[in-house]
């Protein structure tokens, strides 16, 4: 029966971390609504603090998955290469 309540339970926890993650992001919006100039390259803009962490925070987040992509691939190429082996080693040792 405890077996049951582990997902359970796995999923309260990830609503406690996720509503304690979106009162902080709430707080530091509120208390970042400056407005701040924000120049890069070319372009020029007026935005508010929180914002433009948010897009701080965004790029750099797809600038690390798109650096982890081709490691991720090729593992799971190894992966699928590793298991039609042993797929194969299997079919082998049932002939003896």
């Amino acid at each position: 029966m405890e077996e049951n309540n582990a997902p359970k339970s796995r999923l309260a926890f990830f609503v406690v971390i996720l509503l304690m993650v979106t009162t902080l992001a709430v707080i530091v919006t509120l208390q970042n609504a400056a407005s701040i100039g924000v120049g890069f390259l070319f372009w020029h803009f007026e935005s508010p603090l929180a914002v433009a962490l948010l897009i701080a925070f965004a790029l750099g987040l797809s600038t690390g998955l798109l650096a982890m992509l081709p490691s991720t691939l090729r593992r799971k190429q190894q992966i699928a290469y590793l298991e039609q082996r042993v797929g194969g080693l299997d079919i082998n040792s049932t002939r003896q």
